[in-house]
């Protein structure tokens, strides 16, 4: 492909999302295929196509109705799953919930792009799984989606939205009370086992130290251990033909970032198959927190047994095991929450080493699994990228974030490129992050197949061309907490 060293990143009109759905745009523009025109100014729409100009695709047609950018990629007949990031249904504070998702807005004018290729011959699938305890239709109605996929319809193409999640939970007190099964991916799931491929392969002695994000240390410890290391993949995405990654721009407590890579923890179906990072101090081989001294040790073994021994009384349906869970719920609250020991918690630190495995091991999959879950050594599908930064989120992400106005959108054809862009655009070093610095010395499954050096940056904003020679003008986002 001759694009897949070139990174685009465009500074929009706006820093501002339009409001009305579904993301019509307010200028005509000659490959545009519908009839409607927002009556509100859609800049988001206007940054999505410049960032497709600014990519040089299918330049030779840019400016007349045969322009189509993604035909590169893109094939009439072929599936295509779009995976935005839909982390949360709110913002934990109650805060702008535009720095915590992708923006429908830019999931729209990819869509149109998408549709232009196809020739309105195939499917496009909206897909991801949001975490545990969050509503997948709110998510939905939040963002605009459901209008989006209303209109597609009514044009004669058929848009599916799929909550790849297998089950969803009810929190009382931040205990969870009920589990509800879902109905998942419609195609069902695929269990592929990297074994010794994994990035697990070398701490498996470790296993029994794995969390995920549910507290079930013996789920996790079951799909991860000295003789296995299993993930449960969407069958849609691995029946896809292309993916199309559309993350946020935003930092992460326990990567530092989540753009590109940490987004497709959500092509997973169970958040418990997926470690998050180790119990203990480094000392006591964990990465949970940094400091190793007897308090702090204390008070990760009653978070790490009171919490687990509470959710699994809060689930028995006994009015007294719920009372109790409350009860030892308080007690660790009380120790771990008000002591002032606990600015670290739960792997949320740049000294997590266990997240980075799981992110590298899953980009892996989604490039180098077939349909059927079957590792190559070649590339089983076309990979796009977008990230929304148009508000981005800083601080402490991935759901406590501080609205970033940044006007900013960032693509191309290569996930780890695009990603060590869009960081050195957040004002970050790459070479800070573990899973950048792992990711560049994989052998077999390699992530980019070229040096960083050849990476070419291009953009309609001056000071952001090749980006990663530069040290100024750059956005300087506020990373988290526990990142400084």
């Amino acid at each position: 492909m001759k694009n897949e060293n070139c990174v685009g990143i465009v500074k929009a009109g706006a820093v501002f999302y339009p409001r009305k759905a579904p993301f019509h745009p307010s200028e005509r523009f000659p490959e545009y295929q519908f009839r409607e025109i927002a009556s509100e100014p859609n800049e988001i729409y206007a940054a999505v196509r410049e960032l497709l100009k600014t990519l040089l695709l299918d330049s030779a047609h840019y400016g007349l109705k045969t322009w189509n950018p993604l035909g590169e990629i893109i094939s009439p007949g072929d599936q295509v799953v779009i995976k935005p990031n839909f982390v949360m249904d709110r913002h934990y504070l109650g805060e702008d919930y535009h720095s915590v998702v992708t923006h429908g807005s830019v999931i729209r004018a990819i869509m149109d792009y998408v549709a232009i290729a196809l020739h309105w011959e195939g499917h496009i699938i909206i897909a991801d799984a949001p975490m545990i305890d969050n509503d997948f239709n709110r998510i939905v109605q939040q963002t605009g989606l459901g209008e989006v996929v209303d209109f597609y319809a009514h044009q004669g193409l058929t848009v599916k939205l799929y909550d790849l999640r297998v089950e969803n939970v009810e929190t009382r007190d931040g205990l969870i009370v009920r589990r509800f099964k879902l109905p998942g991916d419609p195609a069902g799931y695929v269990p592929i086992d990297l074994a010794s491929d994994s990035e697990f392969a070398e701490i498996a002695h470790l296993h029994k130290r794995y969390r995920g994000s549910d507290y079930d240390s013996h789920e996790t410890a079951k799909y991860h251990n000295d003789e296995a290391n299993k993930y449960l993949l969407s069958k849609t995405v691995l029946d896809s033909d292309v993916f199309i990654n559309v993350p946020k721009l935003k930092t992460h407590k326990k990567i530092g970032v989540t753009l590109n890579s940490k987004n497709l923890i959500g092509i997973n179906g169970d958040k418990n198959w997926i470690p998050h990072y180790r119990v203990g101090s480094p000392k006591q081989n964990g990465d949970e927190y940094a400091a190793a001294n007897a308090l702090r040790h204390m008070e990760s073994l009653l978070k790490d047994r009171f919490k687990e021994k509470a959710f699994a009384l809060a689930e028995s349906e006994s009015r007294l095991g719920l009372y109790v869970a409350r009860k030892l719920r308080g007690i660790q609250k009380a120790v771990v929450e008000n002591t002032g020991l606990t600015r670290i918690r739960a792997g949320g630190w740049h000294g997590n080493d266990t997240i980075w495995r799981s992110v590298l091991d899953l980009n892996k999959i989604l490039l180098y699994a077939d349909a059927d879950g079957t590792m190559h050594t070649t590339q089983q599908r076309r990979f796009f990228s977008v990230i929304d930064g148009i508000i981005g989120g800083e601080g402490d992400g991935p759901v406590i974030t501080k609205a970033k106005p940044c006007g900013a959108l960032v693509a191309g054809f290569n996930p780890l490129a695009v990603d060590m862009c869009a960081t050195r655009l957040m004002g970050f070093d790459y070479h800070q992050f573990a899973q950048f610095e792992h990711a560049l010395s994989l052998k077999k499954y390699p992530l980019m197949t070229y040096l960083p050096d050849d990476i070419v940056c291009l953009s309609n904003h001056q000071t952001w061309c090749d980006i990663l020679q530069k040290q100024d003008d750059l956005l300087h986002f506020e990373p988290a907490t526990v990142w400084t």
